[in-house]
């Protein structure tokens, strides 16, 4: 009930000032909520009856009032390299999301390395070599390989699923590592920023969110080959994101 008392200060704050705060969830590979089913799930399941309850007694207010303050200042925060990375396509989110009535209250603009895989046990080999830089221990960067039967599998780190890739029946890995948002390819790598562009164009025509932040934060442990001036690299994924929008 924790999030359920924060929407209830929420509320005094709303009524007193007219302004509208909310808590963002973000999900994340291998967190608790971490796709839109479990998100969906989450509101319908928990929040929704159980928090809608509590802030029904609590406010003395009717279930359906309730439920309806809680899709106000409980959203979600959706970080393009999170999504990505779970393999959901960007209008698709936004369709589920915006039918179970969740409202989007950040977008985070963000992307993952993906990289298909060959059958070619050499060329799988030089894979492992090029991702084996991204495998620090600064922060948790989560693998999820989608096989041919479309099932998806998990690692909990990079560094414990490189000896697995070798022998995997997947065909195409993605990782949980903020790469630069400016960068596709990357030698035999390439990074999700399709769903970053994709997301931009949707946002022209559906107004689910006007709240953007550039989620980049991996600078001081990129491989050498990727580091450029901090400065110059701020720069160049704010312009690129900028001629994105003007060109939607």
């Amino acid at each position: 009930m924790n999030i359920v008392s924060v929407v209830v200060e929420m509320i005094r704050i709303y009524e007193e000032t007219g302004r509208i705060l909310h808590i963002d969830l973000e999900p994340e590979p291998d967190g608790l909520i971490e796709n839109t089913s479990e998100v969906i799930d989450f509101y319908q399941n928990w929040l929704l009856p159980i928090g809608g309850n509590y802030l029904s007694k609590k406010l003395n207010i009717e279930h359906s009032l309730a439920e309806t303050k809680l899709l106000e200042h409980v959203r979600i925060c959706y970080d393009t390299c999170h999504f990505s990375v779970e393999y959901e396509e960007p209008q698709s989110v936004f369709a589920r999301l915006q039918s179970a009535g969740i409202k989007i209250g950040k977008i985070q603009i963000s992307a993952a390395i993906k990289v298909k895989i060959p059958v070619d046990i050499e060329k799988r080999s030089l894979i492992v070599e090029r991702l084996r830089p991204f495998a620090e221990s600064t922060y948790l960067h989560q693998v999820i390989e989608r096989r041919t039967d479309g099932t998806l599998h998990h690692y909990p780190d990079l560094i414990t699923a490189l000896p697995h890739l070798e022998q995997s029946l997947a065909e195409e890995w993605r990782t949980h590592f903020h790469v630069p948002i400016f960068i596709h390819d990357y030698q035999i790598l390439q990074s999700t920023q399709d769903d970053i562009v994709t997301v931009l164009h949707l946002l022209q025509t559906n107004n689910a969110c006007s709240h953007l932040e550039i989620e980049t934060y991996t600078w001081d442990v990129l491989p050498s080959e990727m580091k450029i001036d901090l400065l110059t690299s701020i720069q160049r994924e704010y312009e690129w994101v900028l001629k994105i929008i003007r060109n939607s």
